[in-house]
């Protein structure tokens, strides 16, 4: 029998699988003794040096991203550079980089010379509070964080700029005061601090509404409102415009116009503005108090009753406005203030 013959016996199935067997052969046969460098490149060498060393020589960035010893030893230098009049600010900085480390002691007394050098800065009060707190000296601690917290609430109030973290600043504060076992006046800075967050949440949800529906009164009103809670007076009173253009009945955006404007105070305007000031929040404290539905409209106001010296006619305002929402502190709050004639 032939080869050809021989072949011919072999089934189909086992021809094809033999003939991919002996192809698969002959490839990687042929591979054989060549230079495989192209197919495998060469590991890259070991790099031993420092990932990403840190060339930055600001301290506030140093601080910012807590390179606290770097920070430390930058501003150490710039200290032996910089006149003693200009070295409030490295004070402050210096304690900063020292509480970042840990070490107490000397960041306790980088933060009381900074605070003599700039004794109506909140951000240098609040840092000595904070440090103070670690050092356990708690009692002394509270009286800082109150110092700082009112300091950042004048500033505010002068400045119409808004004090970053302030509202952190009170949960702080609570901490201390648990420490010293005192969880009543604790839970009243809590509750303060939970209800800005709660604040800055409103504000996040009604921008995105009134961007959603910009014909909205109502949802602008609301938004002036929580603008008006996180003390964001500004762009609260661009709010109330936006609102009254579209109903210029709303009550509470007339209310919010009133308290925005008290919140800045009398002395936001020149002396010979301040009667019509008055007379303009007359108004809008009228619309606001239509059908007395409207409790920031007693606030309002009662407020603006105060400023105009009628005790007897704020606190029925408040009282009336604490029956219509139990839950608002600000009602109880301005009832004790008014016997002492502070709008």
């Amino acid at each position: 029998m032939s080869f050809v013959n021989d072949l011919t016996l072999i089934p189909r199935k086992h021809m094809i699988r033999h003939s991919v067997s002996f192809l698969l052969i002959l490839i990687l046969s042929s591979g054989c003794g060549k230079d495989d460098s192209r197919q495998v490149p060469p590991a890259p060498p070991q790099n031993t040096a420092p990932q990403n060393p840190v060339t930055e020589t600001n301290p506030d960035i140093l601080l910012r991203d807590g390179h606290y010893e770097l920070a430390e030893n930058r501003l150490r230098l710039l200290f032996k550079v910089t006149p003693p009049e200009k070295q409030a600010k490295l004070h402050y900085q210096l304690a900063s980089a020292l509480h970042g480390q840990g070490k107490i002691p000397e960041a306790l007394v980088e933060a009381k010379k900074a605070s003599t050098l700039q004794p109506r800065n909140p951000e240098v009060f609040r840092l000595l509070a904070l440090i103070t707190f670690d050092s356990k000296d708690y009692q002394e601690s509270v009286r800082l964080f109150r110092q700082a917290i009112q300091m950042a609430i004048d500033f505010q109030k002068a400045t119409q700029k808004p004090v970053i973290g302030l509202h952190f600043w009170r949960y702080q504060l609570a901490q201390a005061l648990i420490r010293l076992g005192k969880k009543e006046e604790a839970n009243k800075e809590l509750e303060l601090y939970r209800e800005h967050q709660e604040v800055i949440q409103s504000i996040d949800r009604l921008e995105r509404t009134t961007a959603y529906r910009p014909k909205d009164a109502t949802a602008w009103a609301e938004y002036a409102q929580a603008l008006w809670r996180g003390q964001k007076l500004p762009e609260a009173m661009a709010a109330c415009r936006t609102c009254l253009k579209l109903d210029p009945m709303n009550k509470l955006a007339h209310a919010v116009v009133v308290l925005c404007s008290l919140d800045r105070g009398l002395d936001a305007i020149p002396q010979s503005q301040h009667e019509a000031l008055k007379r303009n929040l007359a108004l809008h404290a009228n619309q606001a108090l239509a059908d007395l539905d409207e409790p920031l409209g007693l606030l309002a106001a009662g407020r603006l009753a105060l400023l105009l010296n009628d005790r007897e006619r704020a606190l029925k305002y408040f009282e009336k406005g604490q029956d219509l929402d139990p839950k608002n502190s600000l009602f109880a709050e301005w009832q004790d203030r008014a016997g002492g004639q502070n709008p």
